[in-house]
């Protein structure tokens, strides 16, 4: 190892694997070729029943050298939370990176983030943008902030799975990832993180791909899954009205707007009764859970936290997308 890489800090990489046999090398060389040195390169086979195994391990065999250690592991445990669980536990390095297997790294996307943390030696974590390759074609570009991040996140998933290069007890101290989140545990982990009043550093240029893929994890549709989104939603409400933060009710808000948007898509699909069900929840709703209960008996939430005039907000939320409307958000936001 050269002396340079020597005197620099070692960054670990976990990236879950299932059934990417026929792209995973693409994701694999893009890490390899960081501008930063020295990586711990984590791969978790997730089950797969393709030969994603064995592909990783002959990559690891023709690509680990000097500065760039390569550990493939085994998660039986399926889902990406229990994947990333599992390399999390490998990782002895103070920062790490979580990346997906079907993404690719721009050449200098650590080193950005690394270039951060020597500047702001306090920051819990740095953050960045990407740009997504769709799949009816076209490029995307993510939303970004440095100002209202957790808006930013309750919308348009700020801190996305490879958006971040993040101190390894900070994530361990806000319990690692969510195994029982089948969708969305990135942005269900993401609102763990922006609760806590920590610094961060946000960096405004694209560093990484999401190349979309038909056989996401997530899927490309919502209806076959339902009820797992809403799962997600319910537990970011109780840690939300469970937290410290000033602006709680607001977030509360935007995770009923989040619903509605949901909906919404539920009735795009031809799925009318579970959007029905959704949409009158949302719109009838008083805070119930036992979390919620304690709130407010604190005082510190309003039994019904949406005005008449924000629910009509939502209803024109849900109806705008629900034909075809994007960036409803954009319209409603100064009022929610």
């Amino acid at each position: 190892m050269s002396k340079e890489i020597n005197n620099r800090e070692e960054v670990s990489v976990v990236v879950p694997v299932y059934n990417r046999e026929r792209i995973v090398a693409d994701t694999l060389d893009s890490i390899k070729g960081q501008t930063y040195r020295p990586l711990h390169l984590i791969l978790v086979d997730n089950n797969s029943s393709d030969s994603s195994l064995d592909v990783l391990n002959i990559w690891k065999a023709g690509n680990e050298e000097d500065g760039f250690k390569v550990t493939v592991v085994s998660e039986l445990t399926s889902g990406a939370a229990a994947a990333r669980n599992r390399g999390l536990r490998e990782v002895s390095t103070d920062k790490l990176v979580f990346f997906d297997s079907d993404d690719v790294m721009g050449s200098e996307m650590i080193e950005c983030g690394m270039d951060v943390f020597a500047r702001h030696p306090d920051v819990m974590f740095v953050y960045w943008r990407h740009e997504r390759e769709c799949l009816g074609g076209g490029v995307r570009r993510s939303h970004f902030t440095t100002a209202d991040k957790m808006e930013c996140h309750l919308v348009h998933a700020l801190l996305n799975t490879p958006s971040y290069l993040v101190r390894t007890d900070y994530v361990r101290k806000i319990g690692g990832w969510d195994e029982d989140a089948r969708v969305w545990d990135d942005f269900e982990l993401g609102v763990r993180m922006l609760l806590p009043a920590v610094k961060s550093v946000g960096i405004d240029s694209v560093l990484y791909t999401v190349r979309s893929q038909e056989e996401s994890i997530t899927g490309t549709e919502f209806t076959s899954r339902a009820g797992q989104w809403e799962k997600v939603l319910d537990k970011i409400e109780r840690n939300i009205a469970a937290s410290d933060a000033e602006d709680k009710e607001r977030m509360l808000r935007i995770v009923d707007y989040r619903r509605i948007i949901l909906a919404a898509h539920y009735a795009k699909e031809g799925s009318t009764k579970l959007s029905e069900e959704l949409k009158t929840s949302v719109l009838s709703k008083k805070l119930k859970t036992s979390v919620l209960s304690e709130e407010l008996k604190k005082g510190a939430l309003t039994d019904n936290r949406l005005s008449r005039f924000q629910k009509v907000l939502l209803k024109f939320a849900y109806t705008y997308t629900r034909h075809g409307g994007r960036g409803a958000w954009l319209l409603l936001r100064h009022f929610l």
